[in-house]
């Protein structure tokens, strides 16, 4: 997970995702990895994709309020990478729709 993570604050998201996928293929994932593979997707221009990640930290125990909150926790992170911040309330609101 650190790796991982550092990897994606570094703007390395293929070393990223493959470290994120290597954590959901041993079936260890947590929300938090979702939300962050989520990350690594989006900035890396895959949207559609990212919002199916985001969408999976959901059932693993974040609910909506809880998932919001640390989506736009990330912020700055993700305005680093190049993500418009006023983007990213918006995303919440596609990821926590019902």
């Amino acid at each position: 997970r650190p790796i991982a993570w550092c990897s994606f604050l570094t703007g390395n998201d293929e070393r990223a995702l493959k470290y994120y996928d290597k954590i959901i293929d041993l079936n260890k994932q947590s929300a938090q990895d979702f939300l962050n593979r989520g990350h690594v997707l989006l900035c890396s221009g895959k949207r559609t994709d990212a919002i199916e990640s985001y969408r999976q930290a959901l059932p693993l125990g974040q609910d909506a309020t809880a998932f919001r909150a640390s989506l736009l926790n990330d912020t700055p992170q993700l305005s680093a990478r190049g993500i418009n911040p006023n983007d990213i309330p918006l995303l919440a609101d596609v990821i926590c729709k019902q």
